[in-house]
């Protein structure tokens, strides 16, 4: 009978701790003491950052400042997000210890660090687009709160890089009865051109205890591709995975690499206390140690980014092994760049590590480590999720050591092993492989290249022509341009260069330039994918439909294009209001790569105009599957049920710094499909400034309306902050420029033309302006172009 009643409490123990287990979320005010950025500069920013502009004022005086903050919490774990900079993740807590698991700097302090200025440290920061703290770290980004079906909650945060005109997503997912959060990212390359790609999370940590870098590898690669020995230092002999032993030279970043693993950790001996991040090692090849330097260069930055909470250090994972600077062009670690209509989506797991006295090893399912004193094996595990499973541990002989594990996450589990002589080579497993370990190191270490191959010829026909593809993944294009020049001085017919100057030119809105080199590579090839898909573009640039047709169709026979094919297949049918093939290139498209947001937009439309309104409907809800930040879905839903309600929702979740570009983008998707009482629809919700004045001018002309009350806003508008860089820009500022004598519109063209290459025209276009413009900004401008 006692048997019975204690087998009775603990069900019912255990259903009660199972009930009371849940995940809010919530937003409120935090007041945080504050050292802001200001000083916006309104001249524009002549380099890779345009069209951005960046802010010069930074303060050493305080001043206490409310924040918008998300809060993500379960019983294990809380979370702190900051929508209004950059989304970051501004502390993740371990609630039993009260310990931060990220740097938790208790102040908010800028300083002039990234590229357009402004930057904090500490957090888990999200970078998307060309280069690292990326253009919206600083600043509001869009962002959405839900309480998911399965007990879980996320924030979604995200917003459009104006540099690539990509979009990215990422959802901060907690779940009710897990000790980790999720990072999910979605990124869509909705260009009909390759853009430049880049992402890595970076993810602070303190230095303070006793810090070593759980970083399985065997070398680590630099910023330039140079390779060095991990972890020993091969000059001092030194340890560098602890991060005490770091004390020689100045800034420190190691790219390790070298071996297959999932995992990259943290652990701080003096807390008995760490971190873990796991994600697939397809998904993040790439993963980081950065050191401010523990000389005074380095340590300085301890007083300007924080007051009271000590230096700090990162851990970073990333898409590619490397964050690649130009050197790196010339060794095997080169730049990548994202194929027009391309979607990318990887998952990682963030988590504390409790009294295991380091990290050899983690899953989604929790850390392990193993240490091995004088002959006896000790083992820890902290789970980050319940565990029923039996814990197994071999050796070269077979079974040496079984055991049922029955922990909630979090529930430290230790014991010890005593060794037989000559035990070696352990092999441990939990469950069906949840977490698999091999103590031989060598067994996933990798037999990759590191080194060039000495024999290769920088200035053969494929030495310059990759020389020139690096630089468009760089968005150096003048660069990139002399380098394809010199490729074909060579080989006039070498047809990747011909394609890819085709493809430079098309994006500096010269489609005549870059029809007769995609002409002269389909004379040598008439099935490149490539050449075909651009003849396809450049040719619907030019308005020559049938020829555009003929080159995606193609192109589609590749495998690489196919879903990029159909789907520029289906805006045209939208153009020639055939509802019904638009519906089914957008399959075809869609069959080759279901993330492809850009087709299942097309999708929607065709249904909307096709009046099949429950399908429009139905597809929408794939594309906030995909993204509930989707500006677009919301939209289309208000333009099915056109209610104040769907309207405000709409304009709700545009809350980004920039987000008169939001609205911008998103009427170009309708321009371009010919739709233009659609797009004038949205830029009349939009906030104004010159362009979107300028844009419902002459979308408006299109349809024959009168433009005079449009214009009158235009030129009454400010030019403050007005950075055309849209290459569809160039048609409607040419239409201006006929229609007007105002100097503002040969400004813009101007600055667009420079963005472009083509300093000549920008030059000429700004002396027509004269002294005439009383605006400072201008004669900035046209002397930094000019010198």
């Amino acid at each position: 009978m006692k048997l019975i009643t204690i087998s009775l409490c603990l069900l019912f123990c255990s259903s009660s701790y199972a009930q009371l287990q849940k995940a809010s979320i919530r937003q409120y005010q935090k007041v945080f003491t504050t050292y802001d950025y200001s000083d916006p500069n309104p001249i524009a920013n002549l380099t890779n950052i345009y069209p951005y502009f960046r802010f010069d004022g930074f303060t050493e005086k305080p001043a206490q400042k409310e924040w918008k903050v998300v809060e993500l919490e379960n019983d294990f774990i809380k979370l702190m997000i900051l929508p209004e900079i950059g989304g970051k993740i501004w502390s993740a807590i371990e609630k039993s210890t009260g310990k931060p698991f990220i740097y938790y700097n208790h102040v908010i302090k800028f300083r002039d660090i990234a590229m357009r200025g402004p930057w904090t440290s500490g957090g888990l920061e999200a970078n998307f687009g060309i280069i690292g703290h990326t253009p919206n770290c600083a600043t509001p980004v869009d962002y959405k709160m839900i309480e998911n079906n399965n007990g879980s909650v996320s924030c979604f945060i995200g917003t459009l890089d104006l540099l690539t005109r990509t979009y990215w997503t990422m959802e901060i997912n907690l779940e009710k009865d897990k000790a980790y959060f999720t990072t999910k990212s979605f990124w869509h390359n909705a260009n009909s051109f390759e853009t430049p790609y880049y992402h890595w999370m970076n993810a602070g940590i303190k230095t303070e205890g006793g810090l070593k870098y759980s970083f399985p590898g065997t070398s680590y690669l630099g910023h330039d591709g140079d390779y060095h020995d991990w972890p020993i230092n091969q000059h001092n002999g030194k340890d560098i995975s602890y991060y005490d032993n770091n004390n020689f030279g100045s800034y420190k970043s190691y790219h390790v690499f070298g071996t297959y693993t999932d995992f990259f950790g943290a652990y701080w001996k003096n807390d008995d206390f760490g971190m873990a991040k796991y994600g697939d090692y397809g998904d993040k090849p790439g993963k980081k140690v950065w050191i401010w330097g523990l000389s005074d260069q380095g340590m300085i930055w301890e007083k300007l980014l924080t007051d009271n909470d000590g230096q700090y250090t990162e851990i970073q994972s990333g898409r590619l092994f490397n964050q690649t600077a130009d050197k790196s062009t010339f060794t095997p670690f080169k730049h990548k760049g994202f194929e027009p209509y391309a979607s990318d989506t990887w998952t990682e797991l963030w988590y504390p590590v409790l009294k295991t006295r380091g990290i050899i090893d983690a899953s989604p399912y929790g850390a392990l480590n193993l240490e091995n004193n004088d002959g006896w094996l000790n083992i820890y595990l902290s789970p980050v999720q319940t565990i029923n499973d039996s814990l197994k541990i071999f050796d070269d002989g077979g079974l040496i050591y079984k055991k049922l594990l029955q922990l909630s996450p979090l529930q430290s589990f230790h014991d010890s092993l005593k060794l037989q002589n000559g035990s070696q080579g352990f092999t441990v497993l939990l469950g069906n492989n949840k977490i698999k370990f091999q103590s031989d190191a060598k067994v996933n270490n990798l037999s990759r290249p590191v080194a060039l191959s000495k024999s290769f010829d920088w200035n053969s026909v494929y030495g310059l022509y990759t020389q020139g593809k690096e630089k468009m993944h760089q968005k150096n294009y003048a660069e990139a341009k002399k380098l394809l020049q010199d490729c074909l001085s060579k080989d006039p017919d070498y047809v990747p260069a011909l394609s890819e100057m085709a493809s430079l030119f098309y994006h500096n809105i010269q489609p005549d330039s870059a029809l007769l080199f995609i002409k002269r590579a389909l004379s040598i090839d008439t099935y490149d994918p490539k050449s075909n898909f651009y003849y396809g573009i450049i040719n619907a640039n030019q308005g020559n439909y049938v020829d555009a047709k003929d080159g995606f169709k193609i192109a589609a026979l590749s495998m690489e294009y196919r879903s990029a094919a159909y789907t520029e297949l289906s805006r045209f049918s939208i153009i020639e209001k055939d509802w019904e093939n638009a519906i089914k290139y957008a399959n075809d498209a869609l069959n080759f790569n279901r993330f492809n947001t850009s087709a299942i937009e097309q999708m929607a439309i065709a249904y909307r105009q096709s009046g099949e309104n429950k399908k429009a409907a139905e597809t929408l809800q794939q594309i906030t599957f995909l993204n509930p930040l989707n500006h677009f879905a919301g939209f289309e839903k208000y333009l099915l049920n056109p209610t104040e309600e769907n309207k405000n929702e709409f304009l709700a979740l545009i809350k980004n710094e920039l987000g008169v570009e939001s609205f911008l983008e998103l009427a170009m998707i309708y321009y371009n499909a010919g739709l233009y009482g659609n797009a004038i629809d949205v830029l009349n919700l939009s906030p104004k400034n010159a362009m979107s004045y300028y844009w419902l001018a002459y979308l408006s002309d299109l349809l024959k309306k009168p433009i005079n009350l449009q214009l009158k806003h235009a030129t009454n508008a400010s030019p403050a902050f007005v950075f055309p860089f849209r290459s569809e820009d160039e048609k409607m500022l040419k239409w201006l420029i006929s229609q007007s004598d105002d100097w503002k519109p040969k400004y813009f063209l101007a600055l667009l033309y420079n963005d472009r290459g083509r300093k000549t025209e920008s030059i000429e276009l700004l002396n027509q302006c004269k002294n005439i413009p009383g605006f400072a900004p201008f004669y900035a401008t046209r002397a930094s172009i000019i010198k």
